[in-house]
């Protein structure tokens, strides 16, 4: 079982792998090319386009994936049904919201006094309509445990997008190329993620038979929570941005935009652990108690995202400054306040998705709320007085907060040796201290992107010898490490 887990982590790892380098290498490309403007106009669009997008899925590809987890095997009819109806539900959503988008885009350029926006957001219709299609297709084949399929067509998503955008905007389409290009990366990903599901549900779900009314009702009964805490969600996570296009400008934007992906391009590790792990929370297959699966978790994101946040904070600035230009040195700022968001981010990536399929979908979805609310309002307090910097802080506090309230309600459902749990953790400060000292005289040297590596290397050598010495790490977990 455990070389199961590993296996399916090492797939979803690889394949996040892949795709954040396309999207690395796409994030340098645009903020290269395009001036802030013209970047801050563009990811204003996509924040508009993702909390659209929020509500076109309904929290119905969750609800689906958890039914599929726990009935999975038992009647492959029940499995037709959910497949069916969970899609049919989706389908009627996303159709709704990108009726509302087409209609209201005039509008919404109008109350961002940014003409620009209403050509983008008719390129963004099929934008919804096939990312929803694409989150809808992983969390179905999550549900499925088909972590290599769910992978295959994430990374399908981004490499094409990558590989879209840039010849799009170098033949001079500029930000209306580099969206359609997403909608390109979406359209053939989300066909591909269709496809597998067909393929895995080889009983037929295109056949006469009538799905139960039971199932319809499951599954929009939990797909309200999930929902819930998915706006949640678009509120915490784009809300922000959209705030900040309204009350700055659209180079305040991109400054805040690029310091956030930054960061979420590092919570790789969290991200693939918490996807492969979520479903074995539920299912009757897992052979590894819950509380053993959790506790491993929480403390080998604590070993990676101390070092790593400790690490950002004192490298930011050149490596704002080497990677994205003179231009974008503004970000420096923002990126140290979410240098210390990541470890949050990584609690919560573990956690969250492991709540709904544990049936807590209620609970996680009005702390969710709570706190995005409270964000929101936060934003609107700082941002006229600090700027970016203010909405960083907001985001960062809030966060920390709803992880709290998470791992709390986590430990309600399982039992995990707490004591043992917070020694471990403890350790995991003392190396990343005194690398992080031996990072403030070294950063210095960091005047090119070859030393900026060298700089990283060296500091992670330093980290992982006091890691060996003390005991927290064992040369055998990293020979693991580098297997997966």
């Amino acid at each position: 079982m455990v070389g199961s887990i590993t296996s399916r982590i090492r797939i979803e790892f690889i394949g996040r792998i892949i795709a954040t380098g396309s999207s690395s290498l796409l994030l340098v490309f645009l903020a290269r090319t395009l001036s802030p403007d013209e970047y801050g106009t563009l990811f204003l669009t996509i924040s508009l386009l993702t909390f659209s997008e929020i509500f076109a899925r309904a929290g119905i590809g969750k609800s689906a994936a958890r039914y599929l987890s726990e009935f999975r095997g038992e009647a492959i009819s029940l499995e037709a049904d959910i497949i069916k109806v969970s899609l049919l539900f989706t389908l009627s959503t996303t159709g709704i919201m990108c009726l509302l988008l087409y209609l209201l885009r005039f509008r919404i350029s109008m109350w961002f006094g940014e003409p620009y926006l209403a050509d983008l957001i008719l390129i963004g219709v099929p934008y919804v309509i096939f990312s929803t299609l694409l989150k809808y297709s992983r969390s179905v084949l999550q549900g499925y445990e088909s972590i290599s399929n769910a992978a295959k067509i994430n990374v399908t998503n981004k490499v094409l997008r990558l590989l879209s955008v840039i010849s799009l905007v170098l033949f001079g389409y500029e930000a209306l190329g580099a969206l359609f290009g997403y909608v390109i990366g979406f359209f053939i990903s989300s066909i591909t993620g269709i496809y597998y599901i067909l393929k895995i549900a080889s009983f037929g779900i295109i056949s006469e038979h009538q799905p139960k009314e039971d199932i319809s009702k499951k599954i929009l009964k939990y797909a309200l929570p999930i929902s819930i805490t998915s706006t949640g969600y678009a509120l915490d996570k784009k809300v922000d941005t959209i705030i900040i296009g309204y009350l700055l400008n659209p180079a305040a934007v991109s400054f805040y935009t690029l310091g956030k992906q930054i960061v979420t391009f590092l919570e790789l590790p969290a991200q693939a652990l918490g996807f492969t792990i979520s479903p074995l929370y539920s299912s009757e297959d897992s052979e590894l108690p819950p509380s053993k699966i959790y506790e491993e978790a929480i403390v080998n994101s604590i070993y990676i995202y101390v070092p790593i946040s400790s690490g950002l904070l004192i490298i930011s600035e050149p490596t704002v400054l080497l990677l994205f230009g003179q231009e974008y040195l503004p970000a420096a700022d923002i990126l140290k306040v979410f240098s210390f968001y990541i470890i949050a981010q990584s609690l919560l990536h573990i956690t969250g998705d492991g709540l709904d399929f544990l049936g807590r979908a209620k609970a996680r979805s009005l702390s969710r709320v709570g706190t995005a609310f409270l964000n929101v309002g936060l934003n609107f307090v700082l941002v006229p007085y600090f700027g970016v910097i203010g909405a960083s802080f907001a985001t960062v506090f809030t966060t920390y907060i709803y992880a709290c309230i998470n791992i709390s309600i986590m430990l309600s459902e399982i039992d995990i040796n707490k004591i043992k749990t917070i020694k471990r953790i403890a350790i995991a400060f003392f190396p990343s201290i005194i690398m992080s000292i031996a990072t403030v005289y070294l950063v210095d040297f960091a005047n090119s992107i070859g030393m900026l590596l060298v700089v990283i290397l060296i500091s992670s050598g330093i980290w992982t010898i006091i890691s060996l010495q003390i005991g927290m790490i064992s040369s055998e977990e990293i020979k693991r490490l580098a297997e997966i």
